[in-house]
């Protein structure tokens, strides 16, 4: 075994999209990412009551590799030695940061995804182009393998209008030095 794991519970549509983006079921961090850095913070050493099963199909495995390394804690403002070799369970506040980072990255690929097919090839403006933006969604969806499902189409949907309204009045706003 190269190291240890945390498992954090994300849900199915989130797992299979982690899955696509990092090649497996077992997510590999490198050791100076932002996702290590969230886990550092949030390590704790292996608790003496039996861990909650979790259901396998809603949860990633992170691999924790065997270092030492000093953490800053934000709370008590000190720097300490953190050995994954003790402290390999993320406390509850560190699942939801991880979570909160993996939503992050979903939505920021969903983005990313939509502003490259959609943006300049439609107006958005004639219920054709609304049909499209749909057809989009369906693609991203189809591209990580993620089951379709109508709420969840209708709910990205709603994301990108959302985000492609607060683009354009962000764009239209003057530049303040």
């Amino acid at each position: 075994m190269k190291g240890y794991y945390v498992t954090v519970r994300v849900g199915e549509k989130l797992k299979k999209y982690l899955e696509a983006s990092y090649n497996g079921e077992v997510i590999k961090p490198p050791k100076d990412s932002n996702l290590m850095g969230i886990i550092k913070q949030h390590l704790e050493l292996v608790s003496t009551t039996e861990d909650i099963e979790l259901p396998e199909n809603e949860c990633v495995k992170i691999e924790l590799p065997l270092q030492n390394g000093a953490v800053y804690s934000q709370s008590t403002g000190k720097v300490y030695v953190c050995n994954t070799l003790w402290r390999n369970r993320l406390s509850e506040k560190g699942h939801k940061r991880v979570r909160k980072f993996f939503e992050n990255n979903f939505k920021y690929s969903f983005h990313i995804f939509m502003d490259g097919h959609i943006t300049g090839q439609y107006s958005q403006k004639s219920e054709a182009d609304r049909i499209k933006i749909k057809e989009a969604v369906v693609e991203f969806l189809l591209q990580y393998h993620i089951n379709l499902d109508d709420r969840l189409i209708a709910a990205l949907t709603r994301d990108w209008w959302r985000h492609n309204d607060r683009n354009e009045h962000y764009a239209e706003s003057p530049i303040v030095y």
